[in-house]
């Protein structure tokens, strides 16, 4: 089994399941129907579980997956998944790929549940309590991260300042990188939000400026060969920047820009085509030599979430539920999303361990 790209219109991509070089159109409807909203990097991880799982399959029951629905015998796999997780534990070394794949075939068997109602006897609560006894809880991303202290970000801006005398990139890079580190931090969007930026996606309304991130219809116009995409349709959002930042986006964008009319997005490379990921890693890493302390662009999304989750309750006086609701916001993520809790749990944590300090001091 393989998976190729394909490519429906401007915005949509698919990755294709190929079977014996004939389209499995098992996986092709599921994806269509339910993860039209994922970006293509999602779906492809739902691609790469269902090749796993049809290997799996095919080892151990010697039948593919289209066969098991039409004999009505998709029960006797949902509770025999324990054995898919050791099947991955002998085929797979990561532990979060493991969980990951886990996390993808009970998502994929709960589409199939929606869509073979009729044929599947078993319905959401038992596929959910079937996973939940059978496998260790999948963690939803981890219970750690990595944040850049404050003193770090100090530093990091006193050199990244297009107006630093210890700005060591070229003259016509100094404004471009500036802003790029600006606006990372200040909204905390993803790498590929970034890169999907347009020119008018900054823009002034009255006083005040903001950062907009959507679908763009003229999609055909970015050639790049690992077209960034938003990860869901919750991306698509509105988000304030500082008067500062904008008026180095105005001054970016007057002088500095390369001025090409081949595309609109905002940033762009020495040669005008837009900038791609590699790149900004780059720019990541030349910059953490130069600090001696290793940054990643995500890492300016977790200090932005801790930042204004802290703010929010500190500052804003808001009940932990709604703030946590106004993060989801911000950053994107789904109504239902569990990363604000990341959040939360460690800015509570050192509110009770300087409570605890504070107490053993007083003593």
């Amino acid at each position: 089994m393989k998976i190729l790209k394909i490519k429906i219109n401007k915005e949509e991509c698919y990755p294709l399941v190929y079977n014996n070089n004939i389209p499995d159109y098992i996986f092709l409807k599921i994806t269509i129907l339910f993860f039209k909203r994922k970006s293509f990097k999602t779906k492809y991880s739902y691609a790469t579980t269902y090749i796993y799982f049809q290997k799996y399959l095919n080892e151990n029951y010697n039948q593919e997956l289209d066969k098991i629905i039409y004999n009505k015998q998709i029960d006797l796999i949902i509770k025999d998944i324990i054995n898919f997780s050791s099947w991955l534990i002998v085929h797979i070394n990561s532990q979060s790929s493991i969980n990951l794949h886990l996390s993808n075939i009970k998502i994929i068997l709960l589409r199939l549940s929606d869509l073979y109602s009729n044929d599947i006897n078993t319905d959401y609560i038992k596929i959910q309590r079937i996973f939940n006894l059978q496998i260790t809880e999948i963690k939803n991303k981890s219970n750690s991260y990595n944040s850049i202290p404050q003193k770090i970000i100090e530093e990091l801006f006193s050199i990244i300042n297009y107006k630093s005398k210890s700005n060591f990139f070229k003259n016509n890079l100094k404004t471009r990188n500036n802003l790029i580190f600006l606006l990372l931090f200040e909204t905390g969007i993803r790498i590929g939000e970034l890169l999907r930026l347009r020119i008018k996606d900054v823009y002034r309304h009255e006083n005040k400026f903001y950062l907009q991130i959507k679908y763009h219809q003229n999609n055909n116009e970015d050639k790049r060969w690992d077209i960034p995409s938003l990860k869901n349709f919750n991306s698509q959002r509105f988000i304030s920047i500082s008067k500062n930042t904008y008026l180095i986006y105005e001054l970016f964008i007057k002088y500095y820009r390369n001025k090409t009319k081949k595309h609109t997005f905002l940033f762009t490379n020495i040669n005008g085509n837009p900038i791609s990921k590699s790149m900004i890693q780059k720019i990541f890493n030349e910059v953490s030599i130069k600090i001696n302390y290793k940054i990643t662009p995500h890492m300016a999304r977790h200090n932005f979430a801790e930042n204004m989750i802290m703010y929010l309750i500190e500052f804003r006086g808001l009940e932990t539920e709604r703030a946590k609701d106004e993060l989801r916001l911000l950053c994107g993520w789904t109504n239902n999303s569990s990363m604000p809790i990341l959040y939360t749990k460690k800015y509570f944590q050192k509110i009770a361990n300087a409570h605890n300090l504070k107490r053993l001091n007083d003593d």
